[in-house]
């Protein structure tokens, strides 16, 4: 996939934070910053799936309970 440059603004504590991170595990903040909003956006949307399958299910017993 491509890869698109984007400019954020961040909290200067939290970029501190980043910056000492990157540098304790040998990564850029580019890559970092990728990696983490990937893995977060994927549990989102696990979450979100599992979500809508309670729900459906939940849905599903009222229907069989009329």
């Amino acid at each position: 996939m491509a890869s698109k440059k984007i400019n954020i603004t961040m909290d200067e504590t939290l970029l501190n934070r980043l910056d000492t991170y990157c540098r304790e595990m040998g990564a850029n903040r580019s890559s970092l910053i990728a990696v983490v909003v990937g893995q977060y956006l994927a549990q989102m949307e696990r979450t979100q799936s599992v979500l809508t399958e309670a729900v459906s299910n939940l849905l599903a017993q009222e229907a069989v309970k009329k």
